[in-house]
């Protein structure tokens, strides 16, 4: 993610080495795997009145083949029978927004740099 950072923010090495480290606990993620490969990570939070996708990131050789649209939908599905939304905040310089609106997310909110958006049940599509 750090072209999409640098395009926001900028980049401070140590700023992001900290914020890494409290933001991205090992204990706080579940590793994506295909076959005995890791390819990236994903952290779901269930919450009262939601499911929030806090990250998904998959490495750049394995995007753009449908897993991350896979995973998504999955959680879709599993939010839907438990009646909850599922919310997501996305930088606006992250293609992934565009990913998430074809899934059938809307933008709730735009506080910049980021976008809030939330997947319903019986919401458009």
């Amino acid at each position: 993610m750090r072209e999409y950072v640098v395009a926001t923010w900028g980049w401070d090495e140590e700023w992001q080495e900290r914020e890494f480290r409290r933001r991205f606990s090992l204990e706080s993620r579940d590793i994506i795997r295909r076959g005995d490969v890791d390819i990236g990570c994903i952290r779901v939070e269930e919450r009262d009145d939601d499911v929030h996708l806090a990250y998904i990131a998959l490495l750049p050789a394995h995007q753009g083949q449908g897993i991350g649209s896979l995973l998504v939908r999955d959680l879709c599905r599993e939010a839907a029978g438990s009646g909850k939304p599922v919310r997501l905040t996305v930088l606006q310089a992250n293609p992934a927004r565009a990913l998430y609106e074809r899934l059938g997310f809307r933008v709730t909110e735009t506080v910049e740099p980021r976008v809030h958006m939330e997947w319903r049940l019986d919401g458009p599509r």
